[in-house]
């Protein structure tokens, strides 16, 4: 079942929401809002703080997370948004970061590494993940 709200019929700006409960926006037919999102702590058993369209997430190895979506997109055309924070810095110049990309209409892969002029770049299990989905 597919809901439409027509906010202004001039500028074309659309609210749809389906059976699946996932809201769409729209304006001029293009989707404005995210599909998915997940704030997670980014352990070998990965706590979801909040989220929206993720079902779980799934350690795969050290600074490697499969993102589950609860509803499949319609393809692959999305754009996927991570970042994450290191809770501490060793010594040197480094920092966190954090890479997307959708592999599945219902999975994302994140991972993170630090890059560091002192010992080039690692994976590493951030503190905090933060990944966006927009289709």
């Amino acid at each position: 079942m597919t809901t439409t709200i027509n906010a202004s019929t001039g500028n074309n700006l659309q609210v749809t929401a389906d059976g699946s409960g996932v809201l769409n926006i729209q304006s001029n037919g293009v989707n404005t809002n995210a599909q998915a999102w997940a704030n997670f702590a980014g352990t070998t058993t990965p706590t979801i703080r909040a989220s929206y369209n993720v079902s779980s997430i799934t350690y795969s190895s050290t600074g490697f997370w499969v993102v589950n979506l609860t509803n499949a997109l319609t393809d692959t055309n999305a754009v996927c948004i991570g970042t994450s924070a290191y809770t501490s810095l060793s010594s040197g110049n480094e920092g966190d970061v954090a890479n997307t990309n959708m592999i599945t209409t219902s999975t994302v892969n994140f991972s993170n590494a630090v890059i560091s002029s002192t010992t080039g770049g690692n994976a590493r299990n951030p503190a905090v993940c933060q990944v966006v989905v927009f289709r």
